[in-house]
């Protein structure tokens, strides 16, 4: 049997994709219940936000399919 436990391409921008995702339902599901009203809420904080969510979350998930 092969075990090829390595990173390719496919499997790098899969990692991304779904920590993207995680990160988007995380922050909404936070907005959600804190009733903090998305169009009144600083665009330059949620990118911030979103960008080291993301970033963590797509890091562990690369380190945790190596």
């Amino acid at each position: 049997m092969n075990h090829n436990h390595g990173l390719d391409r496919g499997k790098i921008i899969a990692c991304g994709v779904i920590a993207l995702a995680g990160s988007l339902s995380v922050i909404f599901l936070l907005f959600l219940f804190s009733g903090v009203d998305i169009s009144t809420f600083d665009r330059t904080a949620f990118v911030s936000i979103l960008s080291l969510s993301s970033a963590f979350l797509w890091g562990v998930l690369l380190c945790r399919n190596c």
